[in-house]
């Protein structure tokens, strides 16, 4: 699939070289090749080409959020309701990077203001729930899970939210009954990232381009801080931008390649 949208953005530049979307819509197939290099170059070409495309900004401010850049985020969220003050998901883009930046009371409102004119913030990214759990969101970090599991009550919910809100007990029975699930119901388990770093089981986690904002949450900093978080960021692409355009505020560089995170 991508390769074939990859191939109607360069045809649609072709016909009209001053387009702005085939520009963004090739920096997000980079993402998910995990070239963030391109990926953010060709999002700056889309901005560059029409500064009043809000989901150029959109797309723009969720790749800096997976960089570990939450302030050039933010600042693109913002530029993006600044022109269409009403667009939904740039509020809740924004919402999910005021909670990485642990401004919880911002984050809240921006998502009760979606819930008020119907958005579905049940939809609100799973990756988020251990900031729900730690603010005693429990109930909603309850209904979110289910829905993203089209509400199956086989799944383990409360296995999974206890690693969440009580990370200093032994949950490995938990996590059993999790990898028993994803086993019967035939899921890819590279898609419970968050599940598994709540269950400290790193070793299990499958790095998943466009899926990393989890890892800046203040909840994974143990995960930041093990020595399985340097080979997922290389994986997807992050640190070659890191090491091409510089690093976020809490990474650093060390001798050679290697690098650290608070």
């Amino acid at each position: 699939m991508n390769i074939l949208v990859m191939q109607a953005a360069e045809r649609a530049l072709e016909l009209d070289p001053g387009l702005s979307t085939p520009w963004a819509v090739m920096g997000i197939i980079a993402s998910n090749n995990e070239d963030y290099i391109s990926t953010m170059a060709n999002l700056d070409r889309a901005i560059q080409l029409d500064p009043t495309n809000t989901t150029n900004y959109l797309w723009r401010g969720i790749a800096y959020s997976e960089l570990g850049f939450q302030a050039e985020s933010i600042a693109d969220y913002k530029h993006c309701l600044e022109i269409d003050p009403a667009y939904a998901n740039c509020k809740r883009h924004l919402s999910l990077d005021y909670m990485i930046v642990n401004e919880n009371e911002l984050a809240l409102s921006l998502i009760e203001q979606l819930a008020k004119y119907g958005f579905p913030v049940l939809d609100f990214q799973s990756q988020f729930l251990q900031r729900l759990i730690s603010l005693d969101h429990r109930l909603a970090a309850t209904l979110i899970l289910l829905s993203h599991f089209d509400y199956d009550l086989t799944f383990p919910v409360s296995a999974v939210l206890d690693a969440m809100e009580f990370p200093e007990r032994d949950h490995s029975r938990g996590l059993q009954e999790l990898l028993n699930w994803i086993e019967k119901s035939g899921s890819t388990s590279a898609l419970f990232s968050t599940q598994f770093a709540s269950f400290k089981a790193y070793h299990l986690l499958g790095p998943v381009p466009s899926q990393t904002r989890w890892v800046w949450l203040r909840e994974n900093t143990g995960f930041r801080n093990s020595d399985y978080f340097a080979p997922m960021m290389r994986k997807i692409g992050a640190a070659a931008y890191w090491r091409e355009h510089g690093f976020p505020p809490n990474c650093r560089r060390l001798d050679g390649e290697d690098f650290e995170c608070d």
